[in-house]
């Protein structure tokens, strides 16, 4: 297994402009550092984007190496999530819906989970981590 793998999140965005400041925020403040974060706009009608992209330009300027905005007409949840996995280039994909938020150890907290599963099972990786929320 790779020392520092890539997660890659995935957030669709649709709707969302009441929630999307506080999932943003938990996605820039997470204490793993190796995360390539991939907003997928679905062609959201309301201010969500715009709300976005200012905390990014005022607030988090830089992570904008992490991050991605990928534009599409609106073509629902499935569709958004499969735009943002053809974008993808990390060892792991997360995928976090526009109105959740996460702990900012979230993702360092996943990684150390699959870093023991790895030990104790002499290197072979797992396919898929689940956490409850």
């Amino acid at each position: 297994m790779n020392s520092n793998p890539v997660i890659s999140i995935i957030v669709p965005i649709y709707g969302v402009e009441q929630y999307i400041e506080q999932c943003a925020r938990s996605l820039f403040e997470q204490t793993y550092p190796h995360i390539e974060l991939i907003f997928v706009n679905d062609g959201t009608p309301d201010a969500s984007m715009s709300i976005l992209r200012g905390l990014i330009d005022v607030e988090y300027p830089h992570l904008k190496p992490k991050i991605k905005i990928v534009e599409q007409a609106n073509s629902g949840l499935p569709a958004a999530r499969k735009t943002g996995l053809a974008s993808a280039t990390g060892d792991y994909v997360l995928f976090v819906d526009s109105d959740d938020w996460l702990d900012e150890a979230a993702f360092h907290k996943l990684m150390s989970v699959l870093r023991f599963w790895c030990r104790t099972k002499e290197g072979k990786r797992p396919d898929l981590v689940v956490c409850n929320y």
